[in-house]
């Protein structure tokens, strides 16, 4: 018998234009999130962008707070 995930997984697309890498958008599935890399690493080829991955608390995914 499976055992319920008590995490949601999310990928964070970021961005560093020039002093701290921030948060520009986030997805659900890694497909989505290298797409969406990709189109940031087309359309802004001058500055880096990545992926990170965080597990979120089913509680705070529902809520939108992460």
């Amino acid at each position: 018998m499976a055992k319920e995930r008590k995490t949601v997984d999310v990928w964070e697309i970021q961005g560093n234009y020039g002093m701290f890498w921030e948060t520009l958008c986030c997805e659900n599935t890694l497909e989505e999130a290298e797409a969406q890399l990709h189109c940031y690493d087309k359309n802004e080829w001058q500055y880096e962008h990545r992926i990170k991955h965080h597990r979120i608390p089913k509680e705070r995914y529902a809520r939108g707070d992460f």
